[in-house]
């Protein structure tokens, strides 16, 4: 038998993927500063409330711009099908592809090298 808890919502969960996977989805991503988005007590009805993201700090002006690079090809890569898969198989969740396609966007648009051109 495993806990339960109460959500946001009053429903009592199971900690079970599929609503950690609700709780990422329901987080206010778009309202975040940085991607620093809260995942704890999200207002999704199936969301587990005690969810937290790992990040990844990268430096917006890189003094060793192909090191930032191979970093992003990594995660770039990471943020993909097999990558997601593999996640998963070590029991993380992937993140909601419009917080992949908003991570990508911020690499192109802040992560400059010297002569402000796009690391990635």
């Amino acid at each position: 038998m495993t806990v339960q808890l109460q959500n946001k919502a009053g429903k009592f969960l199971s900690p079970e993927v599929p609503a950690f996977i609700e709780a990422a989805a329901a987080a206010d991503w778009a309202g975040s500063k940085d991607f620093a988005a809260s995942m704890i007590n999200t207002a999704g009805p199936g969301a587990w409330p005690i969810v937290s993201p790992t990040y990844i700090l990268l430096p917006k002006n890189p003094t060793n711009a192909d090191a930032s690079r191979e970093v992003m090809k990594f995660f770039d890569w990471a943020y993909g099908k097999e990558g997601s898969e593999m996640a998963e198989k070590l029991h993380y969740i992937p993140l909601p592809e419009a917080v992949i396609e908003r991570i990508k966007a911020a690499w192109k648009s802040e992560v400059k090298t010297p002569d402000g051109k796009p690391v990635l």
